[in-house]
């Protein structure tokens, strides 16, 4: 309970002026951040790094797999990549279909009752054996990532028109 606690959050908004930076952070009960989140105040101080991860360009069509916890990439994928089109599969309950997502034109979106979320992974493989021609893209619980980035691998393309991670791990 005493370690750093150092997750890592997509920034959905800087301000450079206002020396303000905006992230999301997927409430759940267990979660050392909901914690944390529930009880900072204005003006704390926290620790902020550089961007990291593999970035929100996609090249070719876009096949998307993802829980809560990638959400805000999934803003940031939609608004970096107006030209974009293929099909992104959100698993959630109700309330994560209210999340604010920018309209997209060439980007269909469906979400997956949160009970498929152990399909999550079975579903971006059969994505990967179906088209030759995708950019995936899967960000969820750990062992669900592995499992797509083995099979990925296992397809025989390029690293570079994939982005495979894990957003969390089972405790």
């Amino acid at each position: 309970e005493d370690r750093l606690h150092l997750p890592v959050y997509t920034a959905r908004a800087v301000d450079a002026e206002r020396g303000t930076l905006c992230f999301d952070l997927f409430e759940h009960a267990a979660g050392r951040a909901t914690q944390w989140a529930r009880t900072a105040e204005p003006g704390q101080e926290v620790l902020v790094t550089a961007p990291g991860g593999g970035g929100c360009l996609v090249s070719g069509e876009l096949r998307a797999f993802a829980d809560e916890t990638a959400f805000p990439e999934i803003a940031r994928i939609l608004e970096a990549n107006p030209k974009a089109t293929g099909h992104i599969t959100l698993y959630t309950d109700t309330k994560g279909t209210a999340y604010p997502l920018p309209d997209h034109p060439g980007v269909q979106i469906d979400y997956a009752a949160p009970e498929r979320r152990e399909e999550m992974g079975q579903d971006a493989k059969e994505a990967i054996a179906e088209k030759k021609d995708i950019f995936l893209w899967f960000a969820g619980e750990r062992e669900l990532a592995t499992s797509v980035r083995s099979a990925w691998r296992a397809s025989g393309r390029r690293p570079k028109d994939a982005y495979v991670s894990a957003f969390w791990q089972r405790t």
